[in-house]
């Protein structure tokens, strides 16, 4: 049986965080659950967790998931390594996917998730079918905007935590993504068809950092990855993601900076700037 390190960066998810850790536990693969508490007020409480020896509780100062993440990958030893937020929970067809990354040589394996909504049924989102199985096609693919490339569920090699291969601190948003193309320098990306978690999806005026508050943040790492891994291969998948933020700055009346940062960087890199999101902008009544 093939044996991974749960991994839960957590920053203020008292009240979720001993569900998390349970479900992780629950599963016979996983040799241990290193727990990151990024600098929450209260601190993360190991008594409010269940008393497992293989749970590993550690405190530091405030320095963002990514840094979270890292420190937990600095402490791992298990020849696989699994994630899960803090607000998530791993389902037992995670054991199917580390199955898979026991049996092949990937440097990682992806997973579908199902999503939940608070008031809604769950919904499934699996992998895309004809990759089902198989490696991404190409290590760009990961730019893609789907759900498939983010962090909660992915499993990594230990060929890819002894790199060493690390998050990149300098990003808030899409650093998943940004990690995942470079740990595909070390190896193939399968793609699991059986769903690794159940991914908890937050409303849209909640605090954390995929709110419409933080998409002048969104859009600086946004650029900065697109800097860093420009490729022909990458570029349609970039202008993709541009055209989302492109229409959301101008839905959500962003700043006179970010809006010009974007479409600043749209006009070098191609990226058209739909008709509707032009009009918003200069008539806020269209909003």
């Amino acid at each position: 049986m093939p044996q991974a390190d749960a991994i839960i960066p957590t920053y203020n998810d008292h009240s979720a965080l001993p569900h998390a850790v349970a479900s992780c536990l629950a599963l016979p693969s996983i040799q241990r659950v290193i727990i990151i508490d990024d600098g929450s007020s209260p601190p993360a409480d190991r008594a409010s967790l269940q008393d497992d020896a293989r749970i590993t509780l550690i405190h530091q100062p405030n320095a963002g998931p990514s840094a979270a993440r890292n420190r937990a990958l600095d402490e791992s030893t298990a020849p696989f390594a699994i994630f899960c937020d803090a607000d998530d929970t791993l389902l037992p067809s995670a054991e199917q996917s580390l199955s898979l990354a026991e049996q092949s040589i990937a440097a990682a394996v992806v997973s579908g998730r199902i999503d939940a909504e608070q008031g809604k049924p769950d919904r499934p989102r699996p992998t895309p079918a004809e990759w089902q199985g198989k490696p991404i096609p190409d290590p760009d693919v990961v730019f893609t905007p789907i759900a498939l490339f983010g962090t909660p569920g992915l499993i990594i090699s230990r060929a890819v935590i002894d790199e060493p291969v690390r998050f990149d601190t300098n990003i808030k948003h899409a650093e998943d993504r940004e990690f995942l193309r470079r740990v595909a320098d070390v190896g193939p990306i399968l793609v699991s068809p059986h769903p690794a978690v159940r991914y908890r999806l937050h409303p849209p005026d909640a605090h954390n950092l995929n709110a419409p508050a933080h998409l002048a943040r969104r859009v600086r790492d946004f650029l900065y990855i697109v800097d860093k891994h420009n490729s022909p291969a990458a570029a349609p998948r970039f202008a993709q993601s541009a055209r989302w933020l492109i229409n959301q700055l101008a839905k959500t009346g962003a700043d006179a900076q970010t809006w010009s940062l974007m479409t600043a960087a749209a006009r070098q890199h191609n990226w058209p700037i739909p008709l509707k999101a032009r009009l918003r902008r200069l008539l806020p009544s269209a909003r």
